[in-house]
C-alpha cells in the first residue's frame, strides 16, 4: 500500500491528463450566481459560486513531470500513483467522468498527527490516494516560479466524456500498467458518480424555489448520495448534541435498510415465480436465491450511490455474508457470520482495525446478537414495557438503551463524545428515518433513474423534505435541553483499568440465569471507569500539529488556557474544530478558562466561532481584538494569572508605549520601528509561563524589533530586582534559577525573527517550530536553524511538521518530559 504512494523525492510539478472520479466537494469563494452547464447533452441551470474551491480525485491516464521549466516524459523507477487528490480555485465545474489536462504540484500524502485527532494519512491510504496537491496556472507551473493561484480558471480544461483516441488510451494503459478490467470498473463508477453529480445539481437548483427543500437540502443529500458538505453549521451542532450524526452518515444502518427492502422485493418476486408453471424458473437456485440476490443488489446500489466509501463497503460485506449464510441454512449461527464478516473486512482493508468506525459498528452487532440470543434477556427485562408499548416497540426501547449504555465507554475511549439525550433522540429518530425517510429517498432516486426526462423524482424529494421539516423542531428542542451536553470520559486509564474492563464486559453477556455475575460485571465496569480515570496534569503544554499556523494548549490542574486556535483551511475544515476540538475531548476538557489569540492573522485565529460552539470559553483576549470573529478583550503587558505554582503573564504589547528603562538598550532604528504603527505580526500577544526552574515563552509572530525590546525589558542582566514594579520589566529571578527555557519559535521560524540577541539572552534549551510540511514560506528558515545550532549550548529542536504534536509535561518536582506524537503513536504509514 505504501509502495503505491508518491515518494518524497518525486514531489514536484507535473502535467497530468486524468479523469475526475468521485463527487467533487465545492466550497464557495465568491458570491453565488445562477449559471448554466450541460450535463448529458441537456442544459441544466443551477446556482453555483462565480468562483469556488473544488477538491476532487483524479484517475491518472498520462503523466509528465516538469524539470527546469520544460516538460519531460522520462519515467522514474518508482510507479506513479494512479489516484490523486487535488484542489483548485476556478469558475469551471469539474464533472465526474470527464477527462482534463492540467498542471499540479504534488507531494506525498501526509496529514496532521495529534493525540485524539483524525488520521488523514490513513484515510488517504484507505482511499487508494497516492499523492495530494493543488492545481496551478501555467504561469506558475514553471520551475522556480512562486506565483500564487489566481481567481482565473487555472485549468486549460479539455472536457470530454470517458473516451480516448485509441493510441492515447493504449499509451495510458501501458504507462500506468492498468488492466482493461480496471478501466471498465472505473468507467462504470464514473457513470454512477456522474448521476450523483447531476442529482446534487438538480436538487441545488430546485432548492432555490422550495423553502422546505432549501432547509433540508443537507440531510436530503446526506441520505441520498452520502454528501454531507451541504449540512449547515446549525444542523451539525443539533445532530452532534443529540447523537444523531450517524443517521446522516450512510453506513451499516442504511445499507441494512436497503438490503431489507431488497429482501421484501425479492420475496414478492419469489412469490411471483412460484405461480409460474415453468419448472425451470422454479429451480432450487433461482427460487431460493431470489430474495438474497435482490437484497444484495439493493445494498450494492445504495453503496454505489453513497460513493462506495469504506463504511458502505464494510456494511455491504456483512450483508453478503448474512445472505449467503441464510441461503445455506446457517442463519441460526450468527457468531460464525460475525467472525467471517470481520475476517473478510480485514482481508480487503487491513487498515480497518485502526478505524474507530470498524470497532463501533461490530460492537453494535455484538450487542444485537447478544440480544437476539437472549444473553441480554430482553424479553424478561421488557415485560413491564410490553404491557404498555407492545412487544416490538418495547424490544426496540430496551435494545436502544443497551446499545447507548454499553457504547458509552468504548465511544469515549475512542474519542467520540456521547450526548445524554442521545437515547431519547435515537428512540424517536431511528424508527422515523428507517421506516419513512430512507425508503422515501430511495424511492425518489429510483423514480429519477427510471424516468430521467421527468421531474417526478425531484418533485417527490420535495415531499420528503416537507416531511423532514416536521420532526426537525423536536430534534432542535432536544438539542437545547441540559441533557444534550456531551458526556466525555478521560482516556488515560492505567493498565489495570484496561484489563478490568476486558475481563468484566463479558460478564454482562452471561446467560440470563447468572444475574448475580451480570450485576457484578456492571459494578466492576463502573468502577473501572471511575477508579482509573486519568488525573489532570500539574502542568502540561501541547503544541498542536496544525500545519502552517499555531495552537498551544496549556493545562494547569483543571484550568486550561488555549493560545491561538490554528488556521482555517476552508469553510468545512478549521484546526479549531478538526484538531483542537478532538484533543480537548480526549483530555476530557469541556471548558476553557482563557483563550488568547496572539493576533488576527488567519493562521492563528481560524475557527473561533466553531471553538466557542464546542466548548465553554470564559474569556477571550488578543493583541488585535477588532480583527477577530468573536468578541474579545485586549491583552496588555503586565497582565498576570497565578494558577497554583504556575505564573502566567503577558509581556507584550505595551498599553501606553512607555518604554521605561529598556529604551536605552535599543537602537534609534528599532525605536523608530516600534514607535510607528505596529504591523499585525508585531502586535502579537507574547506569553510567559514560569514553573519552578522552567521558563516558557510563546511569542506569536513578533519580529526582531520586538524581540530586542523584550530582551532589554525582561532578560537584561543589568536590570535590578529592586527596580520599581510599575516599570515593564521585573527582573530575572522571581522563579529561582532557570534551568530549562522552552521557546515556541517566533513566526514559525521565519528569518525575520529568532535574532541572535534573543537567543543569547533567553538561552533556550528546547525550541518548537510550528509550521506546515513543505510550506511555501520555507519555514523554518535554514538560517534560523543554523542560528540555534550556533548557540554555546545548542537547544533541542522540534518541528510539528515532521514530529507531530509536541507535549511537554512537568511533575511536582519540576522535571520535564517531552513526547512527540509521531513517535508516541507510531504507525507504519508515517514518514518523518
Amino acid at each position: 500500500m505504501i509502495q503505491g504512494q508518491l515518494p518524497e523525492s518525486e514531489s514536484g510539478t507535473y502535467d497530468i491528463v486524468g479523469m475526475v472520479s468521485g463527487l467533487p466537494i465545492l466550497h464557495s469563494v465568491a458570491e453565488k450566481s445562477p449559471v448554466s452547464t450541460v450535463l448529458k447533452d441537456s442544459p441544466v441551470s443551477f446556482f453555483k459560486p462565480s468562483l469556488y474551491r473544488a477538491t476532487f480525485n483524479i484517475e491518472v491516464l498520462l503523466i509528465q513531470k516538469r524539470l527546469k521549466g520544460r516538460s519531460e516524459k522520462g519515467q522514474s523507477n518508482n510507479p506513479f500513483p494512479q489516484r490523486l487528490r487535488v484542489s483548485a480555485q476556478s469558475s469551471s465545474v469539474p464533472i465526474p467522468g470527464q477527462v482534463i489536462r492540467f498542471s499540479t504540484r504534488l507531494k506525498t500524502p501526509r496529514g496532521f498527527v495529534n493525540p485524539g485527532g483524525f488520521d488523514y494519512q490513513r484515510w488517504l491510504l484507505q482511499q487508494g490516494i497516492g499523492a495530494i496537491g493543488y492545481v496551478v496556472p501555467k504561469a506558475s507551473s514553471e520551475a522556480g516560479s512562486s506565483k500564487a493561484v489566481t481567481a482565473e480558471p487555472v485549468m486549460p480544461l479539455f472536457w470530454s466524456d470517458f473516451s480516448f483516441e485509441e493510441g492515447a488510451a493504449q499509451d495510458s494503459r501501458n504507462s500506468l500498467k492498468t488492466s482493461s478490467v480496471q478501466w471498465v470498473f472505473l468507467h462504470c463508477l464514473s457513470r454512477v458518480d456522474r448521476w450523483r453529480f447531476e442529482w446534487r445539481q438538480r436538487l441545488v437548483e430546485r432548492s432555490g424555489e422550495a423553502i422546505h427543500l432549501a432547509d433540508m437540502l443537507g440531510p436530503i443529500l446526506a441520505l441520498s448520495i452520502g454528501d454531507r458538505s451541504y449540512l449547515s453549521e446549525g444542523q451539525w451542532e443539533v445532530l452532534q448534541r443529540t447523537g444523531l450524526v450517524h443517521l446522516l452518515a450512510i453506513s451499516g444502518l442504511h445499507i441494512g435498510l436497503a438490503a431489507g427492502l431488497g429482501l421484501i422485493i425479492g420475496r414478492v418476486a419469489q412469490r411471483t415465480l412460484s405461480l409460474l408453471p415453468v419448472m425451470v424458473l422454479r429451480s432450487v437456485l433461482a427460487y431460493k436465491a431470489t430474495p438474497a440476490l435482490f437484497s444484495i443488489v439493493c445494498a450494492l446500489a445504495y453503496a454505489l450511490l453513497a460513493g462506495f466509501t469504506v463504511p458502505t463497503q464494510r456494511a455491504l460485506i456483512m450483508v453478503v455474508v448474512a445472505n449467503v449464510m441464510w441461503m445455506r441454512g446457517g442463519f441460526h449461527r450468527p457468531w460464525m457470520g460475525f467472525w467471517l464478516a470481520a475476517a473478510i473486512v480485514l482481508m480487503i482493508d487491513p487498515l480497518a482495525g485502526h478505524s474507530s468506525g470498524f470497532w463501533m459498528s461490530f460492537l453494535v452487532v455484538v450487542i444485537l446478537i447478544g440480544a437476539s440470543q437472549g444473553r441480554i434477556n430482553l424479553q424478561h427485562q421488557s415485560s413491564f414495557l410490553v404491557r404498555r408499548l407492545g412487544r416490538p416497540l418495547s424490544l426496540l426501547v430496551i435494545a436502544q438503551l443497551y446499545i447507548t449504555g454499553l457504547m458509552l465507554l468504548p465511544s469515549s475511549l475512542l474519542g467520540v463524545p456521547q450526548s445524554g439525550i442521545s437515547p431519547v433522540a435515537n428512540l424517536l429518530a431511528i424508527p422515523v428515518v428507517s421506516l419513512f425517510f430512507v425508503p422515501a429517498v430511495l424511492g425518489a432516486m429510483s423514480l429519477a433513474m427510471l424516468f430521467p426526462s421527468s421531474d417526478w423524482g425531484i418533485d417527490f424529494i420535495g415531499v420528503v423534505a416537507n416531511g423532514m421539516s416536521v420532526p426537525w423542531p423536536v430534534i432542535e428542542w432536544l438539542s437545547s435541553t441540559p441533557l444534550s451536553e456531551p458526556i466525555v470520559l478521560a482516556t488515560g486509564f492505567a493498565w489495570l483499568g484496561w484489563w478490568l474492563i476486558v475481563l468484566t464486559v463479558p460478564l454482562i453477556f452471561l446467560p440470563p440465569g447468572l444475574r448475580l455475575l451480570k450485576c457484578l460485571g456492571v459494578i466492576l465496569l463502573i468502577f473501572s471507569v471511575k477508579g482509573f480515570e486519568k488525573k489532570p496534569p500539574l502542568l502540561k503544554m501541547t503544541v498542536m500539529d496544525v500545519g502552517q499556523g499555531l495552537s498551544v494548549v496549556i493545562q494547569v490542574h483543571n484550568q486550561v488556557l488555549l493560545y491561538d486556535s490554528g488556521p482555517a483551511y476552508s469553510e468545512s475544515f478549521t484546526a479549531a474544530e478538526g484538531i483542537v476540538g478532538p484533543y480537548l475531548r480526549r483530555e476530557g476538557i469541556t471548558s476553557l478558562n482563557h483563550v488568547i489569540i496572539s493576533h488576527g492573522d488567519l493562521d492563528h485565529a481560524g475557527g473561533l466561532p466553531e471553538l466557542r460552539a464546542m466548548v465553554d470559553v470564559q474569556q477571550f483576549s488578543s493583541g488585535e481584538p477588532k480583527r477577530l470573529s468573536v468578541e474579545s478583550g485586549h491583552c496588555w503587558a503586565g497582565q498576570v494569572w497565578q494558577w497554583g505554582e504556575v505564573k502566567i503573564r503577558v509581556l507584550w504589547p505595551l498599553k501606553d508605549n512607555s518604554w521605561g528603562h529598556s529604551s536605552s538598550s535599543l537602537s534609534d532604528k528599532m525605536l523608530r520601528k516600534l514607535a510607528t504603527p505596529l504591523k499585525s505580526n508585531d502586535q502579537s500577544c507574547v506569553l510567559e509561563l514560569r514553573y519552578k526552574t522552567t521558563r516558557v515563552w510563546i511569542p506569536g509572530d513578533i519580529s526582531k524589533a520586538v524581540e530586542w525590546f523584550l530582551v532589554a525589558a525582561y532578560l537584561s542582566e543589568e536590570l535590578s530586582e529592586e527596580e520599581d514594579e510599575s516599570k515593564v520589566g521585573d527582573g530575572l529571578d522571581e522563579g529561582g534559577k532557570i534551568e530549562q527555557s522552552v521557546l515556541v519559535a517566533p513566526h514559525h521560524g521565519s528569518n525575520t525573527s529568532s535574532s541572535h540577541r534573543l537567543l543569547s539572552a533567553f538561552a533556550p534549551t528546547h525550541v518548537v517550530f510550528s509550521s506546515g510540511y513543505r510550506n511555501r514560506y520555507g519555514h523554518p528558515s535554514m538560517k534560523v536553524i543554523e542560528r540555534y545550532h550556533e548557540q554555546p549550548v545548542p537547544p533541542e529542536l522540534f518541528t510539528t511538521a515532521t514530529e507531530g504534536a509536541i507535549e511537554f509535561e512537568w511533575n511536582a518536582q519540576g522535571t520535564m518530559t517531552v513526547k512527540r506524537a509521531r513517535d508516541a503513536h507510531r504507525r507504519f504509514w508515517y514518514q518523518k
